[in-house]
């Protein structure tokens, strides 16, 4: 996505890892650069494997990179998607290990109805937000908004809107602009 402060990679990898689609590798990755503030910089990258214990419902272990540092993490996994597969929904209620233990839930929604035989809506909805310990502090949030079409499995494209919090006091940036997506 480039937008009006910055200009953002964002990749997601989903793989079943056998064929009853009990365990599954999900990593999500974003490398963010601002265009006047070196220290709104970052990267970060989440990697789990899932075990699926029932349809919906899983268990995960992983990693949580933000810049340099790393962390492991353990985490709940709820999924749903739709019959007609147009709607999914990916949940991790997760537990991040560090000197003190930090709390996310990270969210993932995609809505991809057809519109014709060519087309489709896409609609992109990610959300993150980290608390302390005491899960009564804010650590930092991520909410990101895409909107657009896909041209049949060939990408999507449209417009994005972020919008990331820091800290307490909630320090603030936004950013909106146009996005290409494409599956592999």
């Amino acid at each position: 996505m480039v937008g009006h402060n910055q200009v953002q990679h964002e990749f997601f990898f989903f793989k079943d890892l056998d064929k009853n689609q009990k365990w599954n590798l999900f990593s999500i990755g974003s490398f963010v650069l601002d265009y006047d503030n070196e220290d709104k910089n970052f990267s970060q990258i989440s990697s789990q494997i899932t075990y699926n214990f029932t349809k919906n419902w899983g268990v995960s272990s992983g990693a949580f990179s933000f810049n340099e540092s790393i962390a492991p993490i353990v985490a709940l996994s709820y999924t749903y998607i739709s019959k007609n597969e147009d709607l999914y929904l990916n949940l991790f209620p997760t537990v991040i290990i560090e000197d003190e233990l930090n709390y996310e839930l990270f969210g993932l929604l995609f809505y991809t109805p057809k519109i014709n035989d060519s087309l489709h809506f896409f609609g992109q909805f990610v959300t993150r937000t980290i608390l302390d310990n005491r899960l009564s502090n804010h650590v930092s949030s991520s909410h990101q908004l895409r909107v657009g079409l896909g041209l049949k499995d060939l990408f999507q494209f449209g417009i994005g809107f972020n919008l990331d919090l820091q800290g307490a006091d909630f320090d603030t940036t936004n950013n909106l602009g146009l996005f290409i997506r494409k599956e592999l």
